[in-house]
Formats: structure tokens, C-alpha cells, sequence
């Protein structure tokens, strides 16, 4: 019942919402001067299509009954709005009414839904687990403890501990430590006591939410498509062309931010090179110049010397993790650069070349050419980027043979999504200031 009422508040919400941007695009174009003619707020918060055909999309992906993560039901908001509102414009002009409505307005609308339902969601739900009302009961399947933290630590999931034997409760089995035969005679046991059974699929290196799925009626099979995506050509380009469309609405911004940390490095740093060139390995293994701002002493190998010499910890936290816990070479003004990653914003010189791209696996330094071993063809099949996954997955905390795992998982499923999602996620990171590499 909690649950039921929960979905129907949800679902409110996004009535709500829709109403709410249509009154923001409708507000912002009387701001701007436009004047909307002899229309009216209402004859927008009227146009009953959209509601039905957003509304109608969101049951269809599952929104109201199924416990999404929030940045996978992020992705199916933006499809199901996108395809809304192609569908409204061709309703609008089979009709031949699309000039009773402002094509401006219309338009500004769907970029207020963008932002506005997921952000709503986001709160709604929270606020929910919070009363109780958005809780499912749900059971998982051995001592997992990893899983068991995402699944009942995540409000937007909205799962809690099953304390019985509930119907209705969900059940998560984690098969990545079972046999075929083990995991087959789990569900079959419990499918009579759970009516949603989720699995994390054997094959966990993939992302499968972007595989085709074909069955085989006769053989009663499922073939299970996947693509590198990015060794394909025309996924290359998109890839490229998103670089350049960032690039062309970040680039007078990091240049002016650029000059202001330049010239607080001259000022500060008693005159050293405000830049620092480090050799990198690049696409096909080619060695490359990283640009970044310098945040280390002149005299830096002597004092790494001595410091090692003294701390002989830190020479074994290195061979784990590749940098150093408490480096002496970096300047006052160069740790909080690294605090805010903004060491790195020079390396957007890098992209500008073709040498690096926003969102990629990390440009791994000349000496960690044999230790990136079998790894190594893949991680160097593609450009390096100014940010990636391991970064917002805990990069103060993964060894080096975890943030190679990262960097092969993010390759092999790589799709424009994804790098937005890691974009949102650096920008949180360095709001949050968690240190740098």
C-alpha cells in the first residue's frame, strides 16, 4: 500500500513538473520581450499530447513500477522526452496547428524537462525512503556485502531489508561467484517465493543495458549482441564530434581561467615556468607532451630523495597505487590546484590537438608502458582523456591494477551517456574536492 502510494505521488510529480516547465519556457520568453501574441499560459498547460505521450513513454520504460539507479532512469527520461516531443511536433503539424504555438517556447520547454524531472525525481524519491513510502522489501541472495551497501544504502533504489518472507519482495543474487547449475537451481527455488528475481549477470564486464538481445525460438536460446563501440568508425566520429562541440563552449572560459591562475603562479611561485610537459603515452602507443600546471618545487628530485630515504612506507604505497600519500615536491599553491583537478585544465591544449580527448582512460605515464601488460593494446587503442571513470570511482582509493580495470571497462562500454555521466560526476568530485592523481 506505501509502495502504491508512493508511485501515485511520483507520478503527480511528473504531471507537475511538465506543468512547471511549460510555465518557466512560457516565463523566460515574456522575459525576454518576445511577447507570445494573443496566446496564454494556459493554452500551453493545456496541450494535453504531451502529457499523455511523456506520461504514456515513462510507463512504457518502467518508471512507475520499476526501482531504477538514478543515472540509468536519468538516461531513459531524456529518451522517453525526446521522443515525446518529436511525436507532439508531428501530432502539431498532421494537425496543422503547430503555428498556434510558439516553436520557441516549445522548445524551451524540452530543455526545462531535461533538467527539471530528474531533479524532482531525485528529491521525491529521497524524500520518500525518508517517510517510509518508496520501500520495497527486498532480499539478497548470500553475504554480499558490496551489494547489499548499493542496494539498501541507495534512496533513489528505494529497497529495504525484507524481515519475512514477503511475495512481493525482491530478490538479488550476485551470479559472478556461482556455476550455471548453482545459479539455475537458486531461481528456480525461489520463483516460487519472489515474483522479481535480479541477477548480476556472470559476465559483469560489459554493460549490457546497450546489448542486443536475439532469441532463437527453435533452440529456446538468447544470443547476447556486444559492440566496442569504440573501434567502430561512425561511434569514433560521434566521439570526436562531441570533443568539439565541448571544446567550442569550454575553451574561452579555461582560457580566461588559465590566465588567472598563470598569473597567480608567477606572482607566487617566484618565477618558475608556469607549465610543466610531461611525456605521455597517447592513441596507438604514441608518446605525446600532458600539459599541466606546475605544482612542484624546482628542486624536486633531491627532496623526493631524501623524503623516500626516510619513509620507506611511502616506496610501497607508490608500488600500489602509483603517487605518493604525502608528496614533498608539491608547492602550497600546487596542492590546492590538484585539491580542485584544476592542475589539469591545460591539458585542454591537449584535446585542441587531437591528442587527448575530455573522457578517456587515464594518459598513463612512459614507465607504466609493461606494467599495463595484457591491458596495454586495448588502453592504447584510444585517445586518454582530461577526465574518466576511475576518477569518479574512488581514485584515492584504487590501486593500479583497479584503475586498469576501470579504464578496460569504460573502453569496452563506451557511449556518449556514459561520458556525460562522468562529466556530471568530475564536476561533483571537485565540488566535493577529492584529491587528484
Amino acid at each position: 500500500m506505501k509502495e502504491t502510494l508512493a508511485k501515485v505521488i511520483i507520478f503527480l510529480i511528473d504531471i507537475v513538473s511538465i506543468g512547471l516547465a511549460i510555465t518557466l519556457a512560457f516565463g523566460l520568453y515574456r522575459y525576454w520581450g518576445k511577447g507570445a501574441g494573443d496566446d496564454t499560459l494556459v493554452h500551453y498547460l493545456l496541450l494535453y499530447p504531451l502529457y499523455i505521450t511523456l506520461l504514456g513513454l515513462f510507463a512504457y520504460e518502467g518508471l512507475y513500477h520499476r526501482h531504477y539507479d538514478l543515472w540509468h532512469e536519468s538516461r531513459l527520461i531524456l529518451r522517453a522526452i525526446s521522443l515525446s516531443f518529436l511525436l507532439l511536433f508531428s501530432y502539431l503539424a498532421l494537425n496543422r496547428i503547430i503555428t498556434e504555438y510558439s516553436q520557441t517556447i516549445l522548445i524551451l520547454t524540452y530543455i526545462n524537462l531535461i533538467w527539471l524531472i530528474p531533479l524532482l525525481k531525485r528529491y521525491t524519491k529521497i524524500l520518500l525512503k525518508h517517510h517510509g513510502l518508496w520501500a520495497k522489501p527486498a532480499k539478497i541472495y548470500g553475504d554480499d556485502l558490496l551489494l547489499k551497501k548499493e542496494i539498501f544504502g541507495n534512496p533513489y533504489l528505494g529497497y529495504v531489508q525484507s524481515l519475512g518472507r514477503d511475495s512481493d519482495a525482491a530478490l538479488f543474487i550476485n551470479a559472478t561467484y556461482m556455476s550455471r547449475e548453482e545459479l539455475q537451481t537458486i531461481i528456480d527455488q525461489e520463483m516460487r517465493h519472489h515474483t522479481d528475481i535480479l541477477f548480476v549477470p556472470i559476465l559483469n564486464d560489459f554493460d549490457l543495458t546497450y546489448a542486443k538481445i536475439y532469441e532463437m525460438a527453435n533452440t529456446r536460446t538468447n544470443l547476447i549482441s556486444l559492440q566496442n563501440r569504440l573501434h567502430i568508425k561512425r561511434y569514433i566520429f560521434l566521439k570526436n564530434i562531441s570533443d568539439m562541440i565541448l571544446l567550442l563552449f569550454s575553451l574561452p572560459f579555461s582560457l580566461l581561467l588559465i590566465g588567472i591562475i598563470g598569473i597567480i603562479l608567477r606572482i607566487f611561485d617566484n618565477g618558475q615556468s608556469i607549465f610543466y610537459r610531461q611525456k605521455r603515452l597517447g592513441k596507438n602507443g604514441r608518446v605525446f607532451n600532458c600539459y599541466k600546471f606546475r605544482t612542484m618545487k624546482e628542486e624536486c628530485d633531491t627532496l623526493l630523495k631524501d623524503y623516500l630515504k626516510n619513509n620507506p612506507k611511502e616506496r610501497e604505497y607508490y608500488a600500489k597505487y602509483h603517487k605518493y600519500r604525502n608528496d614533498p615536491r608539491i608547492t602550497p599553491i600546487g596542492r590546492y590546484l590538484r585539491k580542485l583537478s584544476l592542475d589539469e585544465l591545460p591539458q585542454i591544449f591537449n584535446v585542441l590537438k587531437g591528442e587527448m580527448s575530455f573522457v578517456g582512460p587515464r594518459p598513463y605515464m612512459l614507465e607504466e608502458f609493461e606494467l599495463l601488460g595484457e591491458a596495454r593494446s586495448s588502453i592504447l587503442s584510444v585517445k586518454p582523456g582530461i577526465t574518466g571513470l576511475w576518477q569518479v570511482s574512488g581514485r584515492n582509493r584504487l590501486d593500479f591494477s583497479q584503475r586498469i580495470a576501470i579504464d578496460l571497462w569504460y573502453i569496452r562500454n563506451w557511449s556518449l551517456w556514459l561520458d556525460a555521466v562522468i562529466l556530471a560526476k568530475t564536476f561533483k568530485t571537485v565540488l566535493k574536492r577529492e584529491g587528484a592523481y
